[in-house]
């Protein structure tokens, strides 16, 4: 490892939000928000220390569904820092850290219990399903009183708004 990159990961462990970020990371996996409840910082600063520390490789990150989480990486960017990293998790005793660690189990259980709107309602969709009678049979009724130009469907989902403007529009683009 050279003098400059020795001494931009030295200076990103020396902080200690980042190295109490870091400790959390190694014991599991977890989100912005599920870190800035642990650490009872403001998200915007989780944020922006977990972004210096991807950008230095010692962190990943993990998209599920709308979820982005983030764990330590298993290969350091430099096999160099493992014997500093395993230093620090050895030898870092703090209150507030224990105090973090402690509040993991927290955060877990409460991601475990959380269910989204989609998943809420799943099951209760189809029992609602009328033919004849849903917001696509009237968008089919007066689809053709539009003059769309460009379409941008934002939450396109299974793309039968897409569907139904696509003959209409001189272009369209879904986002999921």
């Amino acid at each position: 490892m050279d003098l400059q990159r020795a001494s931009h990961h030295f200076r990103l462990l020396a902080d200690p939000t980042r190295l109490r970020l870091l400790l959390l990371l190694d014991q599991e996996e977890l989100s912005v928000a599920e870190l800035a409840a642990i650490t009872q910082l403001a998200q915007p600063r989780v944020s922006t220390h977990l972004a210096k520390l991807k950008e230095a490789g010692l962190v990943t990150d993990r998209r599920d569904g709308v979820f982005v989480y983030y764990r330590i990486s298993s290969t350091t960017s430099d096999p160099s820092l493992e014997g500093v990293w395993q230093f620090l998790r050895r030898n870092t005793e703090d209150p507030l850290i224990r105090q973090d660690i402690g509040r993991i189990g927290q955060v877990l259980r409460k991601r475990a219990g959380e269910e989204t709107w989609a998943d809420s309602v799943a099951g209760d969709m189809e029992r609602h399903y009328s033919p004849g009678r849903t917001w696509e049979a009237t968008a089919r009724g007066l689809v053709h009183l539009l003059e769309p130009g460009d379409v941008l469907d934002i939450a396109s989902g299974d793309g039968v708004l897409a569907e139904l403007l696509a003959p209409l529009s001189r272009s369209i683009v879904c986002l999921d």
